[in-house]
């Protein structure tokens, strides 16, 4: 007997625009994405706290967590709702 495999090729996986994500994001969540990023909320340890950058953008931290969290749950959902497409 001889064993047969047969496997698929992949040499692109095409994933959602990100750029598209973003754009459909609100002003405010957008604008409160990108002051964490590059102010470094996210980094390990911190470089700014959500106080330091609620108060850059002129918001309070209970409202920067909200616009952050939507922009997240927003971002997010759009990475994982479509799954990634194979093609050849």
């Amino acid at each position: 007997m001889v064993k047969r495999q047969q496997t698929v090729r992949r040499d692109r996986v095409s994933r959602p625009d990100l750029n598209e994500i973003i754009s459909e994001l609100t002003d405010r969540q957008r604008t409160c994405l990108e002051t964490a990023v590059y102010s470094g909320y996210f980094e390990w340890p911190r470089d700014a706290s959500a106080e330091d950058v609620a108060k850059s953008i002129g918001v309070s931290p209970p409202t920067f967590h909200e616009h952050l969290r939507k922009a997240q749950k927003d971002v997010f959902s759009s990475l994982y709702s479509s799954p990634a497409t194979i093609t050849e």
